[in-house]
């Protein structure tokens, strides 16, 4: 087959060159889609098919000879068509050139050839109606396979749903189930902790006595009659547990399971809303009257506080009290002592100036016995009256003095007049003296005048009473000195009266805050009173209240033994929801692997439909590529039938010519 493929190629040369240009163009088209048919054709389907590939050999055997024939037929062609030049250049080509050797064995193998293409165009017919036939028998296969794709994919569309309400169902129900239990852990520490406040409350009120003692043996028999109910419950519980469990026997379905969670699921969502609403009424009650406990308890506490602090400021003031009335009776005493001594020292004077008087009288008995003296002596008049007017100016001086005294006196005396009665006394006193001491004035002048008189006498009488007048002088100087003492005492007096008015100030500013904080204290006292009445009605009203909480206590323990008992009906429900949860999971399981596997088998289901869309499309294509070759042979072959023609015609007239 390779020489013959060679000899087809190569056997051109000689030939082709003497064509013209659009011979030789058309031939190197077929030439081209010669080339176009043998690649094509060059992809089998099936490499195993051993006939097959010799068919193409054959065909292409037979398609290397067509140029061949074309360009000997088609140059005869044109021969026969009348082309003077090259008819006659191929005469003179004949003649020249000797008889082709070759185109003996051209037309034997063109005729051959013919024979082949017959055989072969039956055998291509042959395969295309084969090919056909299974064309369309795969097409059906495909069909049907695409049904039961479909059927199949609708089936696994239904599982997902499936798959889907049953993740939904399961992802509620876990919901659910993890809802109940964060409820029951939520009821749990609810009711621990009403347990633990029921048994110190319970410690309570077993410290408050033999009452509670009564009410708890009264209790008893509601007890008893609680325990027979919970015996009574526990045997309902058991009656139900066991229908329960022959109703979840006799349930099928995931449905059924469904809708008895659901519903169980519901009604324990209520009891838990109900249970959950009670237990915050209770808590919100508990914590009111624990609220109102602490607030009277606190209001007891301050109440006591401040009763306590008033009667250590009561206790305080009344220590201050005492201080300040015995700081105030000392005071007084002190007062007392100094108007005593002041009076003691005014009796004193007095009693001095009765002396004087005394001696004045004695004196004035003596100038009028003296009388008859005072002519004798008035040269010494000038002299007594030089003295006298120095006396004089002494008086005065003693009257300013006693004036100066009697102004403070009157000043002391309206100072302290509503205070101390004494220093009246002392002022009174004082005055009497002033009285006293013009007296002795108006004594002085009529002595002076009965001198003026009696100066003669008084003469005589001088040289004696000259001593006597010192010794006067001597207690003038005396009383001066004392006058001094006694204006230093007033001052000190003054001083001290000032100290007592201050003190006496003050006094009267404590007294009046004494008696002020008293009348607050009066007046706390009171609120305290009312107070303490409203604490004990108070007191009377927790004792009420306390015996509420009892009762309420009581109730609730009550209704938390029935809260454990449904939670205990709960939990052995969360343990029949729990067992069918890990059933549904256990089944989830199942149809999680059966869904695996049908992904699985749709995945080679989608596999296999692809090899075969890639083979129906390599058919389709093969299909193409045949009746392309389809076409191109019945092209050649009428090419070669009229190639053929030609040859027979060629040959008659060859025949023809040569028996002529």
């Amino acid at each position: 087959m390779g020489p013959l493929l060679g000899s087809s190629t190569i056997s051109q040369s000689p030939f082709l060159q003497s064509l013209p240009p659009s011979f030789q163009a058309t031939s190197q088209r077929k030439h081209g889609r010669k080339k176009m048919a043998i690649m094509v054709s060059m992809q089998p389907e099936n490499p195993n098919d051993t006939n097959f590939m010799k068919r193409r050999a054959f065909l292409l055997v037979g398609l290397s000879v067509f140029p061949i024939l074309q360009s000997k037929a088609r140059a005869v062609e044109d021969l026969m068509k009348g082309n003077p030049n090259i008819a006659k250049a191929e005469q003179v080509r004949q003649k020249r050139a000797p008889a082709n050797p070759f185109l003996g064995f051209l037309n034997g193998v063109g005729i051959i050839g013919v024979g082949v293409l017959g055989a072969l165009y039956a055998l291509v017919q042959k395969e295309k109606a084969s090919l056909n036939s299974t064309i369309e028998s795969m097409k059906i296969k495909l069909n049907e396979k695409e049904a039961t794709v479909a059927e199949r994919m609708e089936e696994i569309r239904k599982v997902k749903e499936e798959r889907d309400n049953l993740s939904n169902q399961l992802a509620s129900a876990n919901r659910a189930l993890t809802g109940l239990q964060q409820d029951f852990q939520s009821e749990k520490t609810l009711a621990q902790s009403l347990r633990e406040e029921i048994d110190h409350l319970k410690g309570v009120i077993a410290k408050e006595g033999e009452d509670k003692k009564a009410l708890i043996r009264q209790n008893q028999g509601t007890v008893d009659i609680l325990q027979r109910r919970i015996d009574q419950l526990g045997l309902d519980i058991n009656k139900k547990e066991i229908s329960i469990k022959n109703l979840n026997l006799s349930l099928s379905g995931k449905e059924s399971e469904f809708r008895s969670l659901t519903s169980i699921y519901h009604q324990t969502k209520r009891d838990l809303a109900q249970a959950n609403s009670v237990v915050e009424d209770l808590k919100e009650e508990i914590c009111k009257i624990r609220k109102e406990l602490e607030l009277k308890k606190s209001s007891e506490i301050d109440l006591n506080t401040r009763l306590m602090l008033l009667v250590t400021e009561k206790d305080e003031i009344d220590k201050k009290f005492h201080v300040l009335h015995e700081e105030y009776d000392n005071l007084m005493s002190t007062s007392a002592r100094r108007a005593a001594s002041d009076a003691k020292l005014l009796s004193d004077k007095d009693h001095e100036l009765n002396q004087l008087k005394g001696k004045l009288e004695s004196y004035s008995n003596e100038a009028s016995n003296n009388e008859s003296l005072i002519a004798g002596l008035t040269g010494e008049r000038d002299k007594l009256r030089t003295m006298m007017e120095k006396e004089a100016n002494i008086v005065n001086n003693l009257r300013g003095e006693l004036q100066i005294t009697q102004e403070t006196l009157e000043e002391s005396r309206l100072e302290a007049a509503d205070i101390l009665k004494q220093l009246n006394q002392s002022n009174r006193s004082c005055e009497e003296l002033t009285s006293e001491v013009s007296r002795i004035q108006a004594e002085s002048e009529e002595v002076q005048k009965s001198l003026n008189q009696n100066l003669d006498e008084v003469k005589l009488s001088l040289k004696q009473r000259s001593d006597e007048l010192v010794s006067i002088k001597e207690a003038l100087m005396k009383t001066k000195q004392e006058l001094l003492v006694m204006t230093d005492e007033l001052k000190d007096a003054m001083e001290a009266r000032e100290d007592l008015n201050k003190e006496l100030l003050e006094v009267s500013k404590k007294s009046e805050r004494t008696a002020s904080d008293l009348k607050e204290e009066k007046r706390l006292v009171a609120s305290l009173n009312k107070e303490v009445a409203e604490l004990r009605e108070r007191t009377s009203e927790d004792k009420d209240a306390r015996g509420k909480l009892e009762r309420d206590l009581q109730e609730a323990a009550k209704y938390l033994e029935e809260m454990n008992r449904k939670a205990l009906t709960l939990s052995r429900e969360l343990e029949i929801a729990n067992s069918k949860c890990a059933n549904l999971e256990s089944e989830k399981d199942m149809l999680a692997k059966s869904l695996a596997e049908e992904k699985n088998f749709a995945k080679e289901v989608r596999e296999n439909i692809e090899v075969a869309h890639k083979s129906l499309t390599d058919v389709h294509v093969e299909m193409e590529n045949l009746e392309k070759r389809s076409e191109g042979l019945q092209v050649e072959l009428a090419t070669a039938k009229a190639e053929i023609e030609t040859l027979k015609r060629e040959a008659r007239r060859g025949r023809g010519r040569g028996r002529k």
